[in-house]
């Protein structure tokens, strides 16, 4: 990854949250938003995919759909971008 522009740079040193710096420029739903910003928390690919979609807990499908979402290219990117300020 290149490196942040300097408005990011300025915001996150002011204390800025990093997803309201970062994210915006990433074109992400909602609960895409949620899905990146519980697994920069820590979150496994399943638990954050618990918490931002709305889903039964005993799914057997849920780490496999988690799994898809996390592969995708936006939700690399953004990932990425947090990884970078944390």
């Amino acid at each position: 990854m290149g490196q942040l522009p300097a408005s990011a740079v300025r915001q996150l040193a002011k204390g800025v949250p990093a997803d309201k710096v970062l994210l915006p420029n990433i074109d992400l739903t909602p609960k895409q938003r949620k899905f990146v910003r519980a697994m920069a928390e820590g979150s496994s690919k399943r638990e954050a995919y618990l918490q931002a979609y709305d889903t039964r807990k005993d799914s057997r499908s849920v780490g496999i759909t988690a799994c898809h979402v996390a592969q995708e290219p936006k939700i690399q990117a953004a990932l990425a971008q947090q990884q970078a300020v944390s």
